[in-house]
């Protein structure tokens, strides 16, 4: 996996002191974490400026991570480009508090709005004199000294090396309000209620049954669960549904039946007929084409409207579809979770089309010995 993290700070005005500390700094903890000595090189960031880099692979298992070096990009007038497209392609931002500049602070309240992790250094007068961070990771260094090695530096890491993922939902105060990053509430949760309220609360309701009158008889039988595709990215439908088809057919042949108004589809008693992508033994296997429309989202547009490099627009653009894609099907499970539904937990999944495969082959078996997406 690959890992970016930004250093914000004062910018040096002899110097970038601070700057060379924080690198020197974050290596040192990453090599005691197992990462090899770095390498120099440059990254290409979403909106086409360029960055120079340290890149350092863990041994073992080849996890990546590049630490973009800050120091050219503090140029006059390039806050609102190079600075804040390098926070937003990060997955850490490593903040220096020193003196509590205004303009780091704002820096730090943008990777928050995004829902980027963040590590927060400074002493304990520079963390005291910001109410809204107290409670949140603060690591005690002393930029006096030659290196600002400390254990609270090691912890921060250490935790963000077991905690990190590519959601961006790392809690702060803003996403601690809102429960979601504040670019993709509108989007992957506008989305995911409607598909909550227009799709899995219908069929999950009491009552619900799927409906086969594909051999001339009608034959019913209890919705048992739903199990949602998900999407890789936001393109090809037809060639995930394609790919969902095959999955199944090839693990259940003579169980497999694809949806069809009027011919197989769901009786939701309350709420009028539902169809699905696909039906096996009474589980719904549904690929939700609603969550294509997230390529709107203005956050995604940025990447494929700007930029020089192709290949660097396209890798961005598929990091943060999955981001959105994640938080549309977490929004989904958590509105269920909150719903008076028959044992949701049991009746609810959501993964590849392996994935659904592995889960249908343990569909039988306890709960706790069947894949799951409940925390």
């Amino acid at each position: 996996m690959r890992w970016t993290i930004f250093l914000i700070g004062p910018m040096p005005l002899e110097g970038p002191d601070h700057f060379d500390k924080m690198i020197a700094g974050v290596v040192a903890e990453l090599q005691t974490f197992g990462y090899r000595s770095p390498t120099e090189g440059a990254v290409s960031l979403t909106g086409g400026g360029t960055v120079r880099s340290l890149t350092l692979n863990r041994e073992g298992d080849g996890d990546q991570i590049t630490i973009l070096r800050p120091h050219e990009l503090f140029r006059p007038n390039s806050i609102r480009t190079n600075v804040f497209d390098a926070i937003d392609d990060s997955d850490l931002v490593i903040a220096d508090l020193t003196d509590v500049r205004p303009a780091v602070i704002y820096e730090v309240a943008f990777a928050h709005a995004l829902g980027i992790w963040t590590i927060l250094l400074g002493s304990e007068t520079d963390a005291s004199q910001m109410f809204y961070l107290r409670d949140y990771r603060h690591a005690r260094v002393d930029f006096a000294e030659q290196e600002i090695r400390s254990e609270e530096f090691r912890l921060a890491i250490g935790t963000w090396l077991h905690d990190r993922s590519k959601r961006f939902d790392a809690g702060n105060p803003y996403t601690d309000f809102y429960g979601a990053p504040i670019p993709d509430i509108s989007a992957a949760n506008g989305l995911a209620a409607g598909y909550y309220e227009n799709f899995l609360r219908p069929v999950l309701a009491s009552g619900s049954q799927v409906v086969n009158r594909t051999g001339g008889e009608e034959i019913r039988q209890a919705v048992r669960g739903v199990l949602v595709v998900k999407p890789p990215n936001l393109r090809n439908f037809f060639d995930l549904l394609e790919n969902t088809r095959s999955a199944l057919v090839r693990a259940f042949p003579d169980m497999t039946l694809r949806g069809e108004r009027g011919r197989v589809y769901i009786d939701t008693v309350d709420y009028g007929p539902r169809t699905c992508a696909f039906v096996v033994d009474g589980w719904l296997v549904d690929v939700p084409r609603t969550v294509l429309t997230l390529e709107r989202s203005p956050r995604l547009r940025r990447t494929s409207s700007q930029g020089r490099g192709a290949v660097v627009n396209q890798r961005a653009h598929e990091h943060l579809s999955a981001v959105l894609i994640e938080r549309f099907l977490e929004v989904a499970r958590l509105a269920l979770d909150d719903a008076i539904t028959r044992k949701v937990e049991e009746r609810f999944y959501y993964g590849t089309p392996n994935d659904l495969v592995e889960f249908l082959l343990l569909r039988d078996r306890p709960l706790e010995e069947r894949p799951s997406v409940w925390g």
